[in-house]
């Protein structure tokens, strides 16, 4: 349906069918969470408020879940979700968003604690929960919902490491200048840890700067390639290769951005560097070993002219 207040209304009717439905596993919801899903990038706040309230009352129905899920795009990768009902939260103007935004964030840290608490520090979401925290709510469950969430989210701020953090930012893909992109004891010792899970991160690292449009993003994504470079094993070097990482920044390097332009051109030069590095490394073992093999060759000449001039 073309007409928006017509598709919304529309809408609004099927989810009550859906959600009072005596046999709910018997009711095909896929095109409705389609359509849901799109709606959610609506820059229309009016509409994204509508479809919020629609997928929490779909959600609700257990039967429900799996299609959510099962949708095309719902949920980019697990991580995902949380900056954009983050985001939500932020633009909302009614209530009813709000509270719907925080009750689904507080589940997620329910259910699973070590996998969100992290991505929500990334997302900024403890500074906006105390923000929301000192306002007046005329429904007390929200500032319930939110303390419980800005008491997890700060506790796990005080337990968590740079290296997760680290970590949370690139699953996330929200990646900003935060200390650790430019400190060179943390390349030095978390470098080898993008090489985990088969080099998970490095993985994610080549996918944000093949499909993020943002500056400062591809910016930092380029810094984080030169600076894993400089201590990559062959393998992750490899790795670099075969994900397109390596033709990317070198792409980059004619970005519109001057900043992109910098740190892609300062990426190939630590890369560059680190591969003339090992190849005078492999020129210095090779004459070495030469040097030595001359010697020992020159002492069994004059050993053998010594023995033969004794005799």
């Amino acid at each position: 349906m073309s007409d928006e207040f017509t598709s919304l209304q529309a809408s609004k009717i099927l989810t009550i069918l859906a959600c009072s439905a005596p046999n709910p596993g018997s009711v095909d919801i896929s095109d409705l969470w389609r359509w849901i899903t799109e709606q959610l990038a609506s820059r229309k706040p009016e509409v994204v408020d509508v479809v919020v309230q629609e997928a929490e009352s779909l959600l609700r129905v257990r039967q429900f879940r799996m299609p959510f899920w099962n949708t095309q795009n719902a949920v980019e990768d697990l991580y995902d979700i949380i900056p954009k009902l983050t985001e939500i939260a932020k633009a909302a103007v009614k209530e009813k968003v709000i509270r719907v935004a925080i009750a689904t964030l507080k589940n997620l840290v329910e259910k699973a604690p070590t996998e969100n608490l992290a991505a929500m520090l990334v997302a900024k979401l403890l500074p906006f929960t105390e923000n929301l925290s000192t306002r007046k709510w005329s429904d007390p469950d929200i500032l319930e919902d939110i303390d419980y969430v800005k008491e997890r989210l700060q506790e796990n701020f005080q337990s968590l490491t740079t290296f997760e953090q680290y970590a949370s930012e690139v699953e996330t893909g929200k990646l900003e200048w935060t200390p650790p992109h430019k400190s060179e004891t943390f390349w030095k010792e978390n470098a080898s840890r993008l090489e985990e899970n088969n080099f998970q991160l490095l993985r994610q690292l080549a996918r944000i700067l093949s499909t993020s449009t943002s500056a400062v993003v591809l910016s930092v994504a380029a810094n984080d390639i030169g600076q894993y470079s400089k201590y990559a094993s062959r393998q992750g070097k490899r790795v670099l290769q075969e994900v397109g990482a390596k033709q990317r920044v070198m792409e980059l390097m004619t970005h519109e951005d001057q900043d992109v332009r910098y740190q892609a051109l300062s990426a190939v030069q630590k890369y560059m560097h680190q591969a003339w590095y090992v190849f005078f490394q492999l020129i210095f073992l090779f004459f070495s070993f030469c040097f030595v093999l001359f010697c020992f060759v020159l002492y069994f000449f004059f050993f053998l002219r010594k023995k033969a001039n004794g005799q």
